[in-house]
């Protein structure tokens, strides 16, 4: 499995990193992650077609190699953006349905819907380091993601 994980990470690492995606390989399968903004429509949460474009890319190496994929999904109780708001409760309602669209998206390209699967995580506490001077501003918090974990057939 080791040896297919690092095939298919230097795959996605070659085509998918000049769109914006991170991709790491650990324990056997390989970690891509992209920010929101690069794979996430304006309207916070279909896939962009820049999304879809990276999707493609990452389905068809699935196809050519083999392999499920997982979509990653972040539960919280924060509430969404305010333009969200009307639709969902919180924004791990909102991450579950990006969730959905994207496992989507690698569906229509390609990928059989038991090679899929979406999977939560309950978002962890974003903790401020203490402040080394009271002028120093906080740091923000992390920036929105789509995780997509790939485990090699």
């Amino acid at each position: 499995k080791r040896g297919g994980a690092d095939a298919l990470g230097t795959l996605f690492k070659a085509s998918l990193e000049e769109l914006g995606a991170t991709v790491s390989v650990d324990a056997g399968h390989v970690s891509i992650g992209f920010p929101a903004d690069k794979i996430i429509d304006s309207n916070g949460i279909d896939v962009s077609d820049a999304g879809q474009t990276a999707l493609k890319i990452l389905a068809g190496g699935l196809k050519k190699n083999g392999g499920n994929a997982r979509v990653k999904a972040q539960f919280s109780n924060a509430p969404p953006p305010k333009d969200l708001r009307s639709l969902f409760k919180t924004a791990g309602e909102m991450s579950a349905v990006r969730a959905a669209r994207v496992m989507s998206v690698l569906h229509d390209a390609g990928i059989a819907a038991e090679h899929l699967s979406t999977f939560g995580e309950t978002e962890k506490p974003f903790v401020h380091p203490p402040a080394r001077s009271k002028k120093a501003p906080p740091p923000p918090p992390p920036p929105d993601r789509v995780d997509i974990e790939v485990d090699p057939a």
